[in-house]
């Protein structure tokens, strides 16, 4: 395969596997709701509907979760976004 043919796959944030560490260090949607400052039915449109949070939002949400399981950035649940062609 040439490198005019290489598939480049792209990864983004898995916020559902986010929230379930969370819920599973103990949090309700509730308290990740107070902590960030944004409404409940937001915290759960993104765990449930797919929906993604805005940067800022996004952002507050991976710092709780590295503040709760002591990660780092490398340590993000991800998940496979897609791919793209490189041409």
């Amino acid at each position: 395969m040439t490198a005019r043919h290489r598939i480049r796959h792209r990864q983004r944030v898995d916020w559902f596997r986010v929230l379930a560490d969370l819920q599973h260090l103990g949090l309700s949607d509730s308290e990740i709701s107070e902590r960030l400052t944004i409404p409940r039915r937001t915290i759960g449109g993104w765990k449930v509907e797919g929906a993604e949070p805005r940067h800022s939002e996004g952002e507050a949400l991976l710092g709780l979760w590295r503040d709760m399981t002591g990660k780092t950035r490398e340590g993000y649940p991800l998940q496979l976004a897609g791919f793209r062609r490189w041409t």
